[in-house]
């Protein structure tokens, strides 16, 4: 049983690492919510993809849109056989 809590957390955990959004932090949190008595075990693993979540929707909104910027710039660059 306990492998398998442990298999039930790291598989949370590695599903709310695709996750990257706002809105997905939203609706994690809030299935987490709703179901915190079945969860209770997995709580540790979950709480590490949601911080790794959180961190990484702040990285975006810091940096989102020079790295926009920059891959447009690339590309055009590149589309064009010109390198810079």
């Amino acid at each position: 049983l306990a492998n398998a809590r442990t298999l039930l957390g790291a598989t949370m955990r590695a599903i709310i690492a695709n996750f990257d959004t706002p809105e997905d932090l939203e609706s994690v949190e809030s299935f987490v919510l709703s179901r915190k008595k079945e969860l209770a075990g997995q709580m540790p693993d979950i709480s590490e993809g949601i911080q790794k979540l959180k961190k990484n929707i702040q990285w975006y909104q810091i940096n989102g849109q020079n790295l926009s910027d920059w891959l447009a710039k690339w590309s055009t660059s590149h589309a064009s056989g010109h390198r810079q």
